[in-house]
């Protein structure tokens, strides 16, 4: 007797809505091709769709539009999947990644975007895409332990980079291929009239 399995598909909803402003059909259409595929298990990501969805920075760009809109039109998304899934006779699970609370969008400090949408800091910029506890609740975000050790080394310049290869093999790199640039508030970078060797 062949072993019994379940076949499911994997969402993270607001990546698609970050394409598409999307509606309750949208969703039950969803549902419904993937239904007639032969999925019977739904995985959902779950960004704060029961408060709003994340705050974002809405009116920056086409994508946070199409976000905006979504959660604004669907209300709670995740209601509205569990209601089409079960429609179409699928079980819908949502899951969260305790990890993914906004860092993964952050605006350069120099950037006037950074002025009207950044919410909270972050090493080089402002965090622009958030879950709403997070915004009310800074002090809580993850941070490393502090090690008395380790001194101030905001004003400690660099004073060498290092490229390492993958192996031992001679390279056709030489000094004039590569280039410094810079900037002093992580925007606009420029290239950098320094003078450099380069060790192999």
């Amino acid at each position: 007797m062949a072993p019994a399995f379940r076949l499911e598909a994997l969402t993270d909803f607001v990546d698609d809505a970050l394409r598409l402003t999307f509606t309750e059909t949208h969703i039950d259409s969803m549902m419904a091709t993937l239904a007639g595929m032969g999925v019977t298990r739904v995985s959902w990501a779950y960004y704060a769709d029961g408060r709003g969805g994340f705050v974002t920075p809405s009116g920056l760009n086409q994508s946070w539009t199409h976000l905006a809109e979504t959660y604004a039109g669907l209300g709670n998304p995740l209601q509205v999947a569990v209601a089409a899934a079960h429609r179409h006779g699928m079980e819908l699970y949502a899951y969260y990644k305790p990890y993914e609370t906004g860092p993964a969008s952050c605006l350069p400090e120099g950037a006037p975007e950074a002025l009207t949408h950044g919410l909270l800091p972050h090493l080089g910029g402002l965090l622009n895409g958030l879950d709403p506890f997070v915004v009310a609740h800074p002090e809580l975000r993850i941070c490393h332990r502090p090690d008395a050790s380790i001194g101030d080394l905001s004003d400690v310049p660099i004073t060498s980079l290092q490229l390492t290869r993958k192996d031992a093999s001679p390279t056709r790199i030489t000094a004039e291929h590569l280039q410094l640039w810079g900037s002093d508030n992580n925007y606009q970078y420029q290239p950098l009239n320094a003078q450099f060797g380069l060790l192999l």
